[in-house]
């Protein structure tokens, strides 16, 4: 790879190759530099990715508007390198515009069992889950396996859900006017939207707090999660797609 100096800053720089394509976006659409592309196999022409359902493959070579006529022939970028520090990624670009093969962002489901409870038994806080890599948890619910007994304001039941260093993820008081589901699944509630996000290796506790008279029946803890993902891979991913560059003579530090 080679390097050149323009007003004494440093580029790294790869072959660009691009092509002359047909783009199409609706009229006064302003286009940056950077832009990834799919085709629209209907007519043959190139609009911005939105679709992750496909891949991306090709990339804008400059910055503009879309005039009147609602396309353009332009440069696009369809292989070359940079520097991978460089990429520019849609603002939309996120771990759940990563498509799976059905399509759709993927998610991983963990179950934990509890055993039956008798009346006013507690756990303690205990290790239930761990995160090999890292992930965002999405939704932590529960599903019974009997029908809940003795549960009101006097005898409460608390599930809490949270890291090793105890931040609460998600915790759920049962009582009089909140009763546990019976034989059904039921959703915790909203997730704690710093605490979700766990670092790979990061464990995951259970604790149950009963009232004297609070009957739990036993039920599973339903953790519904999903990997992210660093800028590296995703750029390897871009990568695989057979997309190697999204930036030209610019300096983007």
């Amino acid at each position: 790879m080679t390097t050149t100096t323009i007003d004494n800053k440093t580029f790294r720089i790869g072959s660009l190759k691009t092509k002359l394509e047909i783009l199409k976006a609706a009229n006064g659409t302003v286009l940056a530099e950077g832009t990834l592309l799919s085709l629209d196999s209907a007519d043959g022409k190139y609009e911005v990715w939105a679709d992750k359902s496909l891949k991306p493959t090709r990339i804008l070579n400059r910055s503009f508007t879309m005039g009147s006529t609602g396309e353009s022939k332009e440069d696009l970028i369809y292989s070359g390198i940079v520097r991978a520090d460089m990429l520019v990624y849609p603002a939309t670009f996120s771990i759940s515009s990563i498509p799976s093969f059905g399509g759709s962002a993927a998610s991983s489901v963990a179950v934990i069992p509890v055993a039956d409870l008798a009346a006013g038994a507690d756990i303690a806080t205990v290790n239930s889950f761990i995160s090999m890599l890292a992930s965002e948890i999405e939704e932590i619910g529960i599903m019974t396996k009997g029908t809940p007994a003795g549960i009101d304001d006097s005898n409460t039941a608390v599930i809490a859900v949270a890291d090793l260093a105890a931040n609460v993820i998600v915790s759920k008081t049962y009582d009089t006017a909140n009763q546990p589901p019976d034989e059904a699944y039921e959703s915790l509630g909203a997730l704690d939207a710093t605490h979700k996000v766990l670092t790979a290796g990061e464990i995951v506790t259970l604790a149950v707090t009963q009232g004297a008279a609070a009957n739990l029946p036993a039920f599973d803890v339903i953790i519904k999660y999903k990997n992210t993902l660093s800028e590296q891979t995703v750029f390897q991913m871009l990568h695989n797609a057979g997309i190697e560059a999204i930036t030209t003579l610019e300096n983007r530090h």
